[in-house]
């Protein structure tokens, strides 16, 4: 599981893609559905203060408040979708990993 506490994290996800491809897409509908500055704010995470300042044209306190919410949405949804995966493998009998049933299941017709 992907363990997020820093805007380097998600920029592994969101940019690099750096894990499996459903929770790929996840994070990339949590930023199609908010203001296109926090991907921008994803992208450039490396900013301190005074940088993101002049070229987000914000505040440090609301940039401060956006790098924070961010965090923790994505750690919320990543959380979320590692649980809500382990609940349908467990529905699932004789089943060690969902990846793994998928090809077993192609390989069998």
């Amino acid at each position: 599981m992907e363990n997020i506490k820093a805007l380097e994290d998600v920029y592994k996800i969101l940019y690099l893609k750096q894990c499996n491809k459903e929770l790929i897409s996840v994070v990339e509908r949590y930023f199609v559905a908010h203001k296109s500055i926090y991907k921008k704010i994803v992208k450039f995470y490396y900013y301190d203060v005074r940088q993101a300042k002049c070229c987000f044209n914000i505040n440090a306190t609301e940039y401060q408040e956006i790098r924070y919410k961010i965090c923790t949405d994505v750690a919320e949804l990543v959380r979320d979708y590692y649980k809500n995966r382990a609940n349908r493998i467990e529905k699932i009998e004789n089943v060690v990993d969902l990846l793994a049933h998928k090809k077993r299941i192609k390989r069998q017709y």
